[in-house]
């Protein structure tokens, strides 16, 4: 058994419906060991205007570069092998949003819905801390006693969750 965990970026969420500029994943082994080092797929978000917060706050790569990029749909096949992957479990923190999001891209791109069992890390740190949902941020600080370095890029963010997961597992 594998465990992916993912996150994503979008551009805007015009109408509900994210329009994703990256895709970062991480994948571990069982014990919660990276097998992979934590890798990014940036892509042409396509839109007509980006949010003003993502510009300002979470864009973590030069705006022309991302446009220059392929759109979702030629990573869809990467993407949809990762996550339908049957030896791993999808992993993400508040992973709903971002199952959404891929979701609404799978159909603004005209491309058969993935298919994908999840699990949401941000549940299960709520639980056992017994504490209300936090960001990613606040979470990783409760856990591993220090501020993630990098916050808001996919490949790091996926890589946060898996390193709070493995600190959760063995508390």
């Amino acid at each position: 058994m594998k465990y992916l965990f993912f996150d994503l970026e979008c551009a805007n969420c015009s109408d509900r419906r994210g329009k994703i500029f990256s895709f970062g994943y991480v994948l571990a082994d069982e014990n919660l060991n990276e097998l992979t080092t934590a890798k990014d797929i940036i892509m042409n978000p396509n839109v007509d205007k980006w949010d003003w917060y993502v510009i300002k706050n979470i864009l973590a790569y030069p705006k022309k570069e991302v446009e220059s990029r392929a759109r979702f749909n030629k990573h869809y096949d990467k993407i949809k092998t990762l996550l339908e992957d049957p030896e791993t479990i999808v992993c993400g923190f508040d992973v709903k949003n971002d199952v959404g999001y891929i979701l609404d891209e799978c159909e603004r791109y005209n491309l058969e819905p993935i298919s994908m069992k999840y699990f949401d890390v941000q549940r299960l740190e709520s639980k056992i801390s017994e504490s209300k949902k936090v960001g990613l941020g606040e979470a990783y600080i409760r856990w591993l006693h220090r501020l993630p370095d990098g916050a808001h890029r996919s490949d790091t963010d996926a890589k946060f969750t898996l390193e709070l997961a493995k600190a959760i597992s063995v508390s």
